[in-house]
């Protein structure tokens, strides 16, 4: 189970984020009549919900010391407890969810048309918010959570940031590869590491050099 807050700060040593944020609620609408013309919105309402949701289990989960349910979630968002149940489950997943959504807009995939440029983008990114306490909350959230919840957030992850190597493949800057995950290990793993075991963050000149490593293994 993931750990709350309070926990996580005691075993893991990262500071968790105290500040409240605000709450979006999902206000009702009124559905379409058959025959009117109208059309709804594709993903419309589920995008408002989705969004409800993430943030609503955020706020709950920096403000407090225990790890909230999907209640406490589904009426903090103004939803249906059965709506978080289908899409997601289990209170952790929600949890997941968001910090996968929030580390998505912290750490966007570049294309510089470099793949070192991209690679040291995504690691200056990556250590501002690490750096910050919203990104140290989010990170001791994923390393609090069970396994087969980090297995998907992680595959999902790296589905994303194999994208710097295949655009770096369609520059032809580096060779076709079955698999970009052992790089990716390489470029990631120290992060977390050292978040993990050293409660500090990984050096950018350490990045820098990590970098260089892979780039001398991949660029023709």
């Amino acid at each position: 189970m993931l750990a709350p807050p309070a926990k996580i700060r005691r075993v893991v040593g990262i500071p968790v984020a105290t500040a409240r944020g605000t709450s979006s609620g999902c206000q009702s609408q009124s559905r379409h009549q058959v025959g009117d013309g109208k059309r709804p919105r594709p993903g419309g309402r589920a995008a408002q919900v989705r969004h409800a949701v993430l943030t609503a289990a955020r706020d709950l989960y920096v403000s407090g010391e225990r790890l909230p349910t999907l209640t406490d979630i589904a009426a903090k968002a103004g939803v249906q407890r059965t709506t978080l149940y289908r899409r997601w489950g289990n209170s952790e997943a929600v949890l997941l969810d968001a910090v996968g959504v929030d580390i998505q807009k912290a750490i966007p995939i570049p294309n510089t048309g470099s793949l070192r440029k991209d690679l040291m983008k995504l690691a200056r990114d990556a250590h501002k918010f690490h750096s910050s306490e919203s990104g140290r909350g989010l990170v001791a959230m994923l390393l609090g959570a069970p396994d087969h919840i980090k297995e998907k957030y992680w595959h999902d992850r790296y589905a994303t940031l194999q994208q710097v190597f295949e655009n770096a493949l369609r520059r032809k800057e580096i060779a076709p590869r079955a698999d970009w995950s052992f790089y990716l290990d390489l470029f990631m793993a120290p992060w977390y590491f050292c978040v993990w075991a050293k409660s500090k963050q990984w050096p950018l000149d350490s990045a820098r050099r990590t970098i260089s490593l892979i780039c001398s293994g991949l660029l023709r």
